[in-house]
């Protein structure tokens, strides 16, 4: 069941209805059990086989015909999906090869000025989109119908077509190069061998003759996606920001327009984010400035996209840079608007008790925690595993500031349980060492293992790429330990350790 259970989750809210009306059309019969099924199935209460079988059949003596629905059922959603992806997800593909359909057939009947409109009109699109492949079917077309073209000059068709197949192998290379990165990079992490992003990236384009300066801006963005991804996991910043700032003076090069508008929010967004993970705080700023500009670009065509990353990283600037109230405010803002739950109004949500934690408003904190509703592997579908543990060290913080024993030591329990074998296979350990020295300060009132082992270990590293979440965490328990004010002691750190 677990296949089909991933594959029904997979789907948005959005996609579970269009699937419900999808199916409504297929059923022929009034008492067919799919759909019962499928929404049993998004139900997160029924767990096992035998609890959905019951609902369905009400008696335990229905496997086979359980077996045989779930079979059906799985072969619906699969043709529903591909169904789906065709029209919703590839709508300008559609649209780009309707229209090349329609020239063809127009230049076929002789209709050979409406036909050459046509393919002029796709192919600036397709020109804007970096859509090789839709590129390569207009000149094979004007190639093939040049003889009746008077306004197409053939050597330039072909100079053309010659030019975007070299395109074509180019991009097919860097798919090959992103592959074999993204391999070599989990094969260093899995053997927990130390590498430096801009080397590995470097060679690989070395071998493959490519040149950044000649990529397009689809290209580069999606290599510097790359960079931030591996920067991310290995949280190693400092040596990766040099090659994606390369790769943005490259990107900075390719002229704006309405097609590449995202382009431009993305790269300013990942070194806004990179120099706020290094402390880099102006530098930060300033990029984070850059990618409002473009939000605004094109009658704020991308701006709701975009805001809540934005957003949500000014705030965090503003938190680090001595402006906690106007960071809970930002924070306050975006929240009390309506957005779907998506990953980034889930992050703006963490940081915003963060901020209350670090204020020391530890009832509105609760408050804010409280509307956090759902399960963890509920939350784990739209986030991640980092964030899940964020979100149960700050639940047991507030339980702790509320004095909540018995909620305190369910919750250790709990996450000891859940995340431990986590946090020890994914060098986690200073996670683990956090959550010992909190039980042993909230119920024995000792802090051996802090004085011992957390405060040498943060007095001896660099800080500069320390998760800013751990950073805060740990000057939480400094507080306590040494009975200070939490933010206080919090940005006496960061501006400790940039001195």
């Amino acid at each position: 069941m677990n296949d089909l259970n991933s594959l029904v989750n997979s789907l948005s809210k959005t996609e579970q209805l269009r699937f419900i009306d999808f199916q409504k059309k297929k059923n022929k019969r009034k008492d067919d059990k799919n759909l019962l099924l499928f929404k049993l199935l998004l139900d997160n209460n029924l767990k096992d086989s035998k609890s959905i079988i019951q609902k369905l059949y009400h008696n335990k003596n229905s496997n086979a015909a359980y077996h045989t629905l779930r079979n059906r059922l799985q072969k619906s959603l699969l043709s529903f999906i591909t169904q789906d992806v065709i029209i919703y997800d590839n709508q300008e593909d559609i649209h780009l090869i309707g229209k090349l359909v329609a020239a063809r057939k127009l230049l076929q009947n002789g209709l050979y000025d409406f036909g050459v409109n046509i393919l002029k009109s796709i192919e600036e699109i397709a020109i804007q989109e970096y859509n090789f492949t839709i590129l390569n079917e207009i000149y094979i077309t004007k190639i093939q119908h040049a003889h009746n073209l008077k306004t197409i000059v053939l050597e330039n068709v072909i100079e053309k077509y010659e030019n975007n197949k070299r395109h074509c192998l180019l991009e097919e290379q860097l798919n090959i190069v992103y592959a074999s990165v993204r391999k070599k990079l989990n094969d260093l992490i899995y053997r927990g061998e130390h590498f430096i992003f801009s080397e590995v990236i470097e060679n690989y384009l070395e071998t493959n003759h490519i040149d950044i300066k000649k990529l397009n801006l689809k290209s580069l963005y999606q290599l510097i996606k790359l960079a931030e991804s591996s920067a991310e996991t290995t949280k190693n910043f400092n040596q990766t920001i040099p090659f994606i700032e390369n790769s943005y003076k490259a990107a900075s090069q390719h002229k704006l327009n309405s097609k590449n508008i995202h382009y431009h929010i993305m790269i300013n967004y990942i070194l806004a984010n990179c120099y706020f993970r290094i402390k880099q705080f102006s530098t930060a700023l300033h990029y984070l400035n850059t990618m409002h500009e473009f939000m605004l670009e094109d009658h704020k065509r991308y701006y709701k996209q975009f805001q809540l990353k934005y957003f949500n990283l000014k705030a965090l600037i503003n938190c680090y840079t001595q402006s906690l109230n106007k960071a809970i405010d930002i924070a306050n803002q975006q929240l009390n608007k309506k957005h779907p739950i998506t990953e980034s109004k889930l992050n703006l949500h963490l940081s915003l008790i963060t901020y209350l934690i670090l204020k020391e408003d530890y009832r509105e904190a609760n408050k804010t925690f409280q509307k956090l509703q759902h399960s963890d592997n509920w939350y784990l579908k739209k986030t991640n595993q980092e964030w899940i543990i964020k979100k149960n060290i700050i639940e047991l913080i507030i339980q702790i500031e509320l004095n909540n024993t018995d909620v305190v030591d369910y919750k250790l329990i709990n996450f000891k349980r859940k995340y431990f074998q986590y946090l020890k296979t994914n060098e986690r350990s200073h996670i683990i060492l956090f959550v010992n020295a909190v039980q042993q300060h909230y119920f024995n009132n000792e802090d051996t293992l802090f004085i011992n082992t957390i405060a040498p270990f943060f007095n001896s590293q660099d800080l500069t790429e320390k998760d800013i979440f751990i950073i805060s965490f740990y000057s939480w328990l400094k507080a306590k330990v040494h009975k200070k004010n939490t933010y206080d002691t919090l940005i006496k750190l960061i501006q400790n350790k940039h001195n």
